[in-house]
């Protein structure tokens, strides 16, 4: 092999597909099984696992893997851009599910010429969804795109639901952008709405999104972070503020944990996402938070700080640095005190004996007094005093 850069642009079969996944392990320094099982408990959103037996059974290559599994194994090694991965996996995938249909039935006598189908937009909505949905598959892109924007547009979601993902989206790519907007929005469940935006080119996805309207925001909560991310970059930047607040909690925060920090400092900073902001560091790792953390004034950071709770307040704190901390914690005094004894007793000395103003040294000693975990800390708080 000459060249061992990944390419999932070539893949046309199951054997490319292997081929090129043995690659990105090649190309990520060839880590053992048990290190991309460590790798993949790490990688966001948290919760996925890649046994060693399952990550072995994908390089193998013996049977399609699931997209989870592949998405899973690349993040581990490292790829940041799944895009062109996951389309190839559904090409296969659909490739797959057209060859089932397209093999024949035994023959004793050659077959006869297929018969010319002349389904019209009439006939498609009159016969069962499933079937009509195997003929639009059969169409090319432009003769279903004229077929379906004849049908309601319940007729038509319902029908472009069950076509093969990637023939859907061309389709769509295809229709007069309110006519594709109708028609998405009568797609049954809001993760297929979801998976077809993904497969829009940038510029057809961010028309429709544009067109949307009310409720939008629902659909990012069932697409991959990364891909959330990607077609909230394809609308104008003066929408994307506002649509982002509108975006459930925990996409949010996986959205922004994917930003570059220049972006994450903008939004942190801006007074119309405090609640947002501070809900991104309850629910993002420590060291991440520790690091947003830097990108706040001591005011901003004090008051986030008092509103996350308990336990991670204690995390981001031992993450972070007293130049970091102590400035938030003088904040901090003035609403929520007792939560600093959280940072232990020691910081919490260290805290005071920084402190240049004497009354408000003895104002958080007093405080502090009646909560501090034992006899030894009172006895020094008093001190304080």
């Amino acid at each position: 092999m000459d060249d061992e850069t990944p390419s999932p642009e070539t893949i046309q079969s199951l054997a490319d597909l292997t081929r090129e996944l043995r690659r990105v392990r090649i190309w990520a320094g060839e880590p053992s099984f048990r290190d991309l099982k460590k790798r993949a408990a790490g990688v966001q959103p948290k919760g996925r696992h890649l046994p060693s037996s399952t990550a072995h059974d994908l390089l193998e290559g013996k049977r399609m893997p699931k997209q989870e599994i592949m998405e899973t194994y690349l993040l581990a090694c490292g790829v940041e851009d799944l895009r062109p991965w996951i389309k190839a996996w559904r090409r296969l995938k659909e490739d797959q599910r057209g060859l089932a249909r397209a093999i024949p039935a035994p023959r004793t006598a050659p077959p006869a010429p297929p018969a010319q189908t002349t389904f019209d937009a009439v006939d498609l909505a009159v016969m069962p969804v499933a079937a009509a949905a195997q003929e639009l598959d059969a169409m090319t892109a432009e003769h279903a795109r004229t077929a379906l924007a004849k049908m309601s547009p319940q007729e038509a979601g319902e029908r472009i639901a069950l076509m093969g993902r990637a023939h859907a989206a061309e389709v769509l790519a295809r229709m007069d952008e309110s006519k594709a907007v109708n028609l998405l929005k009568a797609v049954p469940k809001m993760a297929a709405k979801g998976a077809l935006l993904e497969l829009l080119p940038d510029d057809v996805a961010g028309k429709l999104l544009n067109k949307w309207g009310a409720g939008r925001h629902d659909l990012f909560g069932h697409m991959p972070p990364h891909e959330a991310l990607r077609l909230l970059r394809t609308l104008p930047a003066v929408e994307r503020e506002p649509l982002l607040r509108d975006i459930a909690q925990p996409t949010q925060t996986r959205m922004v944990e994917l930003m570059p920090l220049e972006q994450v400092s903008v939004l942190l900073n801006n007074p119309q996402f405090f609640g947002s902001a501070t809900s991104w560091l309850d629910r993002t790792d420590a060291a991440t938070a520790a690091r947003w953390l830097t990108l706040l004034d001591a005011s901003r950071a004090g008051v986030m700080l008092g509103e996350i709770s308990d336990k991670s307040f204690t995390e981001v704190a031992a993450h972070s640095t007293d130049e970091v901390i102590f400035p938030a914690a003088n904040v901090m005094m003035q609403k929520k005190p007792t939560k600093l004894l959280l940072l232990g007793m020691d910081r919490v000395f260290r805290l005071l004996d920084q402190m240049g103003n004497r009354h408000e040294r003895r104002t958080l000693a007093q405080a502090l007094l009646r909560q501090a975990p034992d006899q030894a800390a009172r006895n020094k708080l008093t001190k304080y005093i």
